[in-house]
């Protein structure tokens, strides 16, 4: 939450005035290296410090793999299933209609 400091200040007849006070962001120290992407996190699950986020920071796997064991299983099923022609694959049937030889003929 900013914390945003109202100022008087008295114009040229005399009236006094509320004001916001402007600065420049670079006045404010380390907003520049957040903003270009530069800052290093300083905390993180009770680590302090430069800390360097791990794949087991986040609960992912080490193998890059992003799908359940679960998940994987169906697809190697799914994958031998279609090795084994079970899928249909790329080999199509054509059944013979009765009355195709008069039209084909």
């Amino acid at each position: 939450m900013v914390d945003a400091k109202r100022m008087m200040e008295t114009d040229e007849n005399g009236i006094k005035r509320q004001f916001f006070p402007i600065t420049h962001f670079s006045a404010i120290l380390g907003l520049s290296e957040i903003m270009n992407g530069q800052a290093k996190v300083l905390s993180v699950n009770g680590k302090t410090g430069a800390v360097i986020i791990t794949r087991a920071d986040l609960d992912l796997p080490s193998d890059g793999i992003m799908i359940s064991q679960q998940e994987y299983d169906k697809m190697l099923k799914i994958i031998a299933d279609y090795d084994a022609g079970e899928l249909g694959g790329s080999s199509v049937e054509f059944e013979k209609v009765k009355g195709d030889e008069e039209l084909n003929a």
